[in-house]
């Protein structure tokens, strides 16, 4: 329909306020992320894809089947001239070899890769944080009980 321009009022200026622009042109969502990346907007109630609210002023969608596709591969960016409507097949056979960096930016290397056992990829710097901070959660979880278990010395 017609360009969206960054601050374009017809976007409350709630989301405006959750995006900056980076150098590479890219408006990137600074607000919540859902677990794949994208950011998450809630507008009149309905929580939705971030990316979705500003290509859908630049262009409606043209069929329930599509979906809005980052043409820039950053997910956080909200900016319409990096988004189109495409298939979700498209979409995929585009960018599966595209993505170059898991969802918290660390680049997918060979010595930063792994491959799960039923194929897929994974960040093994992401892998490392998150198996810290379960175990330092189940040596909490430990202590505590450890500690409930004895009984006071009289």
């Amino acid at each position: 329909m017609s360009d969206v321009a960054f601050g374009d009022p017809r976007l409350p200026p709630r989301f405006w306020s959750k995006v900056r622009v980076d150098e590479s042109g890219c408006w990137i969502w600074t607000a919540h992320v859902d677990r794949g990346g994208y950011g998450q907007f809630r507008g009149t109630g309905a929580v939705c894809r971030a990316h979705v609210l500003p290509i859908s002023l630049k262009h409606p969608k043209p069929d329930p089947s599509m979906t809005a596709s980052h043409l820039c591969h950053v997910r956080e960016c909200v900016n319409p001239a990096h988004l189109a409507w495409e298939s979700m097949r498209d979409n995929v056979k585009r960018s599966k070899d595209l993505i170059t960096h898991c969802p918290k930016r660390h680049e997918y290397t060979n010595a930063n890769t792994g491959i799960h056992l039923r194929g897929w990829r994974y960040c093994r710097t992401c892998h490392r944080a998150n198996a810290k901070v379960r175990r330092e959660w189940r040596q909490l979880q430990t202590r505590s009980t450890d500690s409930q278990q004895q009984s006071p010395s009289e």
